[in-house]
């Protein structure tokens, strides 16, 4: 990327895709098999900060990556409707030890709901934590 496009270096975009198999039904109903798929935008003010120019934002600022998630839901067989999800957008603090987020959770379609929602997520990175134990190779020396 070229050095007049900084400010673009800490985007970041991820996605999955995956296939869910319910074992069971739903009281007498037919669950359906589901196209599990999203999408996240993310930017690292992390990344800016540290290894693309530093812009002077200072604690706690300098440890944020505001986001916006699509995670969503496709039925592929057994009378599902349509497509349902979410966009959810937030912002995730990042420390050394743990990381904490929230965002909001806005449903695409009356299939999905008519409710707001707020998810609200604490990581801890148990590496960090306790390097002694999780820092090993599981196989080997």
């Amino acid at each position: 990327m070229p050095d007049s496009l900084w400010i673009l270096r800490p985007f970041a975009l991820t996605g999955q895709v995956g296939v869910s198999f319910p074992t069971g039904s739903s009281a007498g109903e037919r669950v359906p098999n589901n196209l599990e798929w999203g999408l996240a935008l993310e930017y690292s003010l992390i990344y800016l900060q540290g290894y693309v120019k530093d812009i002077g934002l200072r604690a706690p600022f300098d440890r944020l990556i505001p986001l916006v998630e699509f995670p969503m839901e496709t039925p592929l067989n057994r009378g599902g409707t349509t497509t349902t999800g979410t966009i959810n957008p937030g912002m995730i603090w990042s420390g050394k030890y743990f990381q904490i987020g929230v965002e909001a959770v806005i449903p695409i379609n009356r299939h999905t709901g008519n409710n707001l929602g707020v998810l609200a997520q604490l990581h801890f990175y148990l590496d960090d934590l306790f390097p002694k134990i999780f820092c090993k190779p599981l196989l080997g020396r």
